[in-house]
């Protein structure tokens, strides 16, 4: 809930603590399949992410399109490409450009787009996000001799 939510982060700021949420996908093994392919060279140096988590639309009283209860695609659905690009980009990331999409008429946002850029090298994150789309969560990595496509990102299927 929101007042479980200002609770932890007053915790967090008396201890001096950082406050995250935890994702289990970086635990499946295709992702460090992946960081053994990056460190490896397999495609070069790591020049561009692209990922995106989309989802369809749920019905209208779905928690995720009210606000009260932390509503909206950049909650529910955003984190986990932008999770994507610290995972192997690394966290000095800044944000270069956002855009939300939210509907008139609704409470919340329904999708969105983030451009991040990793100051030291100009190296770049497109994150994709939403909740009326066609399903899709999967990263695209681009290097300088190559690239990685890992589909089923952050649910695998039982085949993986």
């Amino acid at each position: 809930s929101a007042a479980e939510t200002r609770e932890l982060l007053e915790v967090a700021r008396r201890g001096d603590l950082v406050l995250r949420e935890n994702y289990m996908f970086p635990q499946h093994a295709q992702h460090a399949f992946v960081r053994t392919l990056l460190a490896d060279g397999t495609i070069g140096e790591l020049r561009t992410l692209s990922s995106t988590f989309t989802v369809p639309p749920r019905p209208a009283g779905d928690f995720r399109h009210r606000t009260e209860l932390g509503g909206g695609s950049l909650l529910d659905n955003g984190g986990y490409p932008v999770h994507v690009a610290r995972l192997f980009l690394g966290d000095d990331l800044e944000v270069a450009g956002a855009v939300l999409r939210r509907p008139q008429g609704c409470e919340v946002d329904v999708a969105g787009s983030a451009l991040l850029c990793r100051p030291a090298d100009g190296a770049t994150a497109q994150a994709v996000f939403g909740m009326d789309h066609f399903y899709r969560a999967d990263y695209h990595l681009l290097g300088s001799a190559g690239s990685i496509e890992v589909p089923h990102a952050f649910a695998p299927t039982e085949h993986h």
